[in-house]
């Protein structure tokens, strides 16, 4: 089993935390939760193939890889890749992908990195966009119910 974490650089560098950060943080996990669906499907995908295809710019080629992947899982069109990516490789470590994705369903768009390695992966929302704003909490629930609808297999409600 994938181990996951959010990468929110406030809690690296010590920073004080604000609300907002708390949100992001709770919606990193919540995504990330979501993502690791189909994090076996994109593990079948040769991780040499993955850093010719950065190597090269072939996002195109990487697109239809990834969001075949993640069709698996989500309904078309709602995990989509953002056409940037990045890998570290060195001889000391094993490989690290870093994929920019955006997620689109239900009136909210988030923008996040994926980063994965062979022991873990991570996601950080670099940010969110919902057709009708409100408050920060009512905003989170929103972006929750859209992840789950885009579920093609949707998770049981929990029980208060």
């Amino acid at each position: 089993m994938s181990q996951y974490k959010t990468l929110n650089t406030s809690t690296i560098s010590g920073d004080k935390k604000t609300k907002k950060d708390y949100i992001t943080e709770i919606r990193e996990m919540v995504l990330a939760k979501q993502v690791a669906q189909f994090i076996p499907e994109l593990r079948l995908i040769d991780v040499g193939d993955f850093i010719s295809c950065i190597h090269t710019e072939r996002f195109h080629h990487l697109s239809e890889l990834i969001e075949s992947a993640a069709e698996l899982r989500f309904y078309p069109n709602t995990m989509l890749f953002a056409q940037n990516a990045s890998y570290e490789l060195d001889w000391d470590t094993t490989p690290n992908i870093l994929l920019h994705m955006k997620f689109s369903n239900d009136g909210v768009q988030a923008f996040f990195q994926l980063t994965m390695s062979a022991e873990q992966f991570g996601v950080e929302i670099d940010h969110c966009i919902f057709d009708n704003p409100a408050d920060e909490e009512t905003n989170t629930s929103t972006f929750m119910n859209a992840l789950n609808n885009a579920r093609i297999q949707k998770q049981r409600p929990l029980a208060h």
